[in-house]
């Protein structure tokens, strides 16, 4: 759906003869010329894809009106069909229900309403004010509206819900796998806080951050190092939270990319590339984006909703259900290198913390069973271990966890033996149900240079 919103003094129409075989019927008095003042005008062309959801392109049409109403300031609304401002318009049923139930549901919200004949050739003479947000054009999608909604409400559901209060369950495991169950307000009485070592004091500072939020510093100090350095910085020219490298910078990462394929060339994955621009429209797509609640770079091409690829692997699902192969090449391992997107609000953008580009790596591994999936997460674990000790954190990290409770109890022996198999002091966050798509997560957490 494609409008075009004019703020007027005024607006007369009168409806002239058919445009179509069967109009919408008039009455004797819709038949006459039209004219209502102060008013809001929405000129209205309803497209083929809106055949899909007529229901969700509804919601987003009338919430659009809603929004610029407000802004405007103004209750008195008139829908004017115009499907000239499309090229793919949909049939004239869909599109004559779309505004009735539109209209329908503007009234049922205290508007004013007026909507012009549908299915007539009309002349009209209309008057637009003359300031900032006297003419507006917006293009409403089912799927962009499904996602915008998914992300109000995570927006509203983040104002009431405190830190961590969707988990039910908080245990700390030292390096020899020993449990130490935790609340929110006893964890700083932990029996493990008296063991000894600096795996220790960096597991405080992380279950510090996520208990009771990380204690922001006025500059991260690696914002200081990678200027000195000659590595990377701002680039002016472009959006914020995106970086230009210089050649020190480019040495160091093209040489981490040369060692990260070589394990998972080592661990058995084959290479592929997916693309960055992904279609709303696909159903998958906006579920994954909804589930992520990422905040995306998008924009509206044609009769679809285009979106840069954001901090998930939303091509890497569909390209393995369209491969061949039988249950004697699991397990199948996948490796892939992609720019990320996510567009951060410009007050929460620093350094390298938090930016709006980014390299992703994904790896999957697709398993037969269980016992398989549980050897292979093992590996997994263990070249994750290579790459924090030898060039990201150099033994300065811990681990986290995140699950269900089910999970935990039913596997905590496969669990603790990776905790001691890695040396790293946990922080497991247990929840009573799934919370997103897996049963278990674990994340290297890794210390800054100023220690956050």
């Amino acid at each position: 759906m494609r409008i075009l919103s004019l703020h007027c003094d005024y607006i007369r129409f009168r409806p002239v003869k058919k445009a179509i075989p069967q109009p919408e019927k008039l009455s004797k008095e819709e038949e006459k010329s039209h004219e209502i003042k102060e008013c809001l005008v929405i000129f209205v062309s309803v497209e083929k894809t809106d055949e899909k959801n007529m229901a969700a392109v509804t919601a987003s049409f009338v919430d659009n009106v809603k929004d610029i109403a407000s802004q405007v300031k103004c209750d008195n609304i008139v829908i004017y069909p115009y499907v000239h401002l499309t090229s793919e318009p949909s049939s004239p049923q869909v599109a004559l229900k779309i505004l009735q139930d539109s209209e329908a549901a503007l009234k049922k919200a205290k508007f004013k309403v007026a909507r012009a004949p549908f299915g007539w050739y009309k002349e009209f003479e209309v008057k637009c004010k003359g300031h900032a947000l006297a003419e507006l054009s917006r293009v409403i999608s089912a799927e962009a509206g499904k996602v915008e909604k998914r992300k109000e409400e995570e927006k509203e559901a983040k104002k009431t819900r405190k830190k961590g209060s969707e988990f039910c369950k908080f245990i700390l495991v030292d390096v020899e796998g020993n449990e130490y169950e935790i609340n929110e307000k006893n964890w700083k009485k932990c029996a493990i806080w008296k063991k000894k070592g600096e795996e220790y004091e960096r597991l405080k500072i992380f279950v510090r951050n996520e208990l009771e939020g990380a204690q922001e510093k006025e500059k991260p100090a690696h914002i200081k190092y990678m200027r000195e350095l000659e590595l990377l910085d701002y680039c002016p020219e472009s959006d914020i939270g995106h970086f230009k490298w210089f050649p020190k910078g480019m040495l160091i990462k093209k040489l981490i990319l040369d060692m990260q394929e070589r394990l998972a060339t080592e661990f058995g994955a084959f290479q592929i590339q997916n693309p960055l621009l992904y279609r709303l429209s696909v159903p998958a797509i906006a579920e994954l984006l909804g589930e992520f609640r990422e905040k995306d770079y998008s924009w509206q091409e044609e009769n679809d909703r285009l979106i840069l690829r954001f901090a998930s692997d939303p091509g890497a699902f569909p390209f393995v259900q369209k491969l061949t192969f039988s249950h004697k090449n699991l397990p199948l391992k996948e490796y892939e290198e992609a720019i990320c997107f996510r567009k951060e609000q410009r007050g929460e953008v620093k350094g390298l913390r938090r930016v709006r580009n980014f390299l992703m790596t994904d790896l999957h591994v697709f398993c037969k069973d269980v016992t398989q999936l549980k050897e292979e997460y093992i590996e997994l674990c263990r070249l994750c271990k290579q790459l924090m000790d030898g060039i990201i954190a150099k033994g300065r990290w811990v681990l986290g966890w995140e699950g269900t409770l089910d999970f935990y109890n039913n596997n905590k022996a496969w669990l603790l033996k990776i905790v001691k198999m890695l040396g790293a002091p946990s922080f497991f966050k247990l929840m009573k149900e799934r919370s997103h798509y897996y049963d278990m997560k674990n994340e290297f957490q890794s210390e800054e240079a100023d220690g956050a």
